[in-house]
């Protein structure tokens, strides 16, 4: 009996180790049968590379992926024995089928937003799935809000912190400041004092930022830890700051929600809105921390590497500030429209491209289905890389080169030497109907700061570490080491 049970072992091993086999028709973990091979990891680079790296830094789980598989858009299969199969997805065609799918219910968010909703967005409804009735009234009801049209009303206020916020960068001449913790604090500031319509000073923002980045650490600790973590209740450090922290959150989101300064207009804020609603306190309290926490995390990294792409570039820097300078003495939302700023958005875009806020999201399989004809098993987690697809060969001309010229439009035609792109080789915001709902803001933030800070003379800055920044994810992207720059007053 001894010896049977081991042999038997022995074989259910073999199995195992044969399920995973690159380009097998083996039965997977499963049990499906996969009808079309996927290109995979094997068991021991799974182990020993990619589960470190998963439980680390994403970031370099996907570089990783992309040195080993190249960019040939097919998906790519990581199997993680007990715990998760996992496919990654990056070919224009195959996200089109999976906008298809997460709208007929067959993805959904699940595993990699279970964790932020529970220790974070609650119930805001960046965190709700699509068939939650409570998500499909706030859309609607919020949607209005998040429109170009609306956000251009925002523009004195985003200008006037902007002006306000380098003002203040001014003094510190021959100073090194972590540019990157300065802009989240400028970003957090931004969507309290614009959409929010509520100002919060500079050491307010500075303390919600710093709230923010333990709760993220916090929940990230638990994600990847599980389930080798302690009870939330239990008396240790760890859980005491993250308590402290989501209090502080909770409470301004409050002081937000009930002393939010009411102004006569023809329509409604946001934030009146939130409060005629229906919904009890806790909803519209996490409403609001669902603004102060995607609000933020996205403008923050992306104006962050604006101003790395910029500083790295002198060329670029003044093609950009060129163009800033032709604006009128008193500049307007309107003069940031495409067609008077070209190639700031043109720059804009490119930092996107190769830097974007979100290199990856996930959705859980629901029932079996088949992407571009590959199986996909329920239970599967499905990643669709922007990263993988912003560098994809066959969609971008020289895909690693910084190249704001390829997004203006005489370089965007079929015979143009930058090729014509399928329509979901460019996904910064995500796709589909669950794409980001504030991208315009993001975007007026961004271009706002950046067109103040270029059209002033009183200090420059320069970058103190002239390698690449290291890139981490950890719940969302940021910067591992921050961006260490010099002020130098003119």
């Amino acid at each position: 009996m001894v010896h049977w049970g081991k042999n038997l072992s022995f074989f259910i091993i073999f199995l195992v180790l044969s399920s995973n086999v690159q380009g097998s028709y083996f039965y997977g973990w499963f049990g499906e049968k996969l009808e079309e091979p996927i290109q995979q990891t094997s068991l021991k680079r799974t182990l020993f590379t990619y589960v470190p790296l998963l439980t680390k830094n994403v970031y370099e789980a996907l570089k990783e992926a992309e040195q080993e598989f190249g960019s040939s858009s097919a998906p790519i299969q990581i199997r993680i024995p007990g715990f998760k199969n996992i496919i990654i997805f990056s070919d224009p065609q195959h996200i089109t089928e999976i906008v298809k799918h997460e709208s007929n219910g067959n993805l959904v968010k699940g595993y990699t937003i279970n964790y932020i909703k529970k220790y974070l967005l609650g119930e805001g409804f960046a965190a709700l799935e699509m068939d939650n009735q409570i998500y499909k009234n706030l859309h609607k009801l919020f949607s209005p809000f998040f429109s170009s049209r609306h956000i251009a009303n925002h523009f004195s206020l985003n200008r006037k912190w902007s002006e306000d916020f380098i003002d203040s960068l001014k003094d510190r001449d021959d100073q090194v400041i972590n540019l990157e913790n300065q802009i989240r604090i400028f970003a957090m500031g931004a969507i309290s004092r614009s959409f929010l319509e509520y100002e919060i000073s500079y050491d307010l923002s500075k303390k919600m930022n710093d709230c923010i980045n333990r709760i993220v650490e916090y929940t990230f600790y638990k994600q990847i830890n599980w389930p080798f973590v302690l009870p939330d209740f239990f008396p240790i450090e760890l859980n005491y700051i993250y308590q402290e922290a989501i209090g502080e959150m909770k409470v301004l989101a409050k002081k937000i929600l009930y002393n939010g300064v009411e102004k006569e207009r023809n329509e409604k804020t946001f934030l009146q809105a939130l409060r005629d609603s229906e919904y009890d306190e806790k909803i519209k309290v996490d409403q609001i921390i669902n603004i102060f926490f995607g609000g933020h995390e996205t403008t923050a990294h992306w104006l962050t590497m604006c101003f790395y792409r910029l500083l790295s570039r002198p060329d670029v820097f003044k093609r950009v500030q060129e163009e800033i300078n032709n604006l009128p003495e008193e500049w307007q939302s309107n003069d940031m429209k495409n067609n008077r700023t070209p190639y700031l958005d043109a720059f804009t875009k490119e930092v996107l491209r190769l830097d974007s806020s979100i290199s990856v999201y996930g959705r859980d399989a629901v029932r079996n289905i088949k992407i571009g004809g590959y199986h996909v098993a329920k239970g599967s987690l499905v990643l669709l890389s922007q990263y993988h697809t912003h560098r994809n060969k066959k969609q971008w001309v020289k895909p690693y080169d910084f190249l704001p010229e390829r997004f203006l439009a005489e370089n965007k035609s079929e015979d143009s030497k930058y090729g014509k792109r399928h329509i979901r080789s460019y996904i910064p915001f995500g796709v589909g109907p669950r794409s980001c709902i504030g991208r315009f803001i993001s975007e007026a933030e961004v271009k706002i700061f950046l067109t103040t800070f270029l059209r002033q003379s009183d200090f420059t800055l320069e970058l103190v570490d002239k390698n690449d920044p290291e890139i981490e994810i950890v719940c969302t992207t940021r910067l591992k080491n921050g961006l260490p720059v010099k002020i130098i007053r003119h």
